[in-house]
């Protein structure tokens, strides 16, 4: 409890959809068989049988987290349910999408010295491929992604546009 009323607590978010893209293409998308696959491949083979660790789709993926597979795995599981903001009173949550600026002010709240910067950055081009992704899914499978990450969307004020 000391830690927590004396610490400077600090965590990063990032879009919901964003986030998911970003595991389904770490953590889960082929060609190399990873450890995440599993209970995922499980899901989708009550659909596909002839599915394998390294083929999973990003329609199967969305299928497997809007059907309860999103409370699996601290990489897709909402934050609003692994974190504990109504218990944890952060003083700084950060976005991914403006980490750097984000950054610096953590830095400059713990008194590091002015000449700390963040190191240079290089985003992912996952926002870019989001699109293109999400045009995948129907309407339906997108409101109901968006219905599961609701509570993300809502306490870090991201915006979801249904196309």
């Amino acid at each position: 409890m000391d830690k927590l009323t004396t610490y400077t607590k600090f965590i990063v978010v990032r879009h919901p959809f964003e986030r998911l893209l970003s595991a389904y293409r770490e953590k889960i998308k082929g060609p190399r068989r990873k450890p995440y696959q599993y209970s995922v491949l499980k899901h989708v083979k009550k659909y596909r049988s002839n599915a394998t660790q390294t083929d999973i789709t990003w329609l199967e993926f969305v299928t497997y987290l809007i059907n309860g597979g999103y409370s699996q795995n601290r990489h897709w599981r909402p934050y609003g349910t692994q974190c504990a903001f109504c218990v944890f009173d952060y003083d700084i949550i950060a976005k991914y999408e403006t980490l750097v600026k984000d950054s610096e002010e953590f830095l400059r709240r713990v008194g590091a010295p002015e000449s700390l910067h963040y190191p240079e950055y290089h985003p992912s081009s996952t926002k870019d491929n989001l699109e293109s992704y999400m045009k995948k899914l129907t309407k339906e499978q997108i409101d109901r992604l968006y219905h599961t990450y609701k509570q993300d969307f809502i306490l870090f004020q991201y915006t979801y546009n249904p196309q």
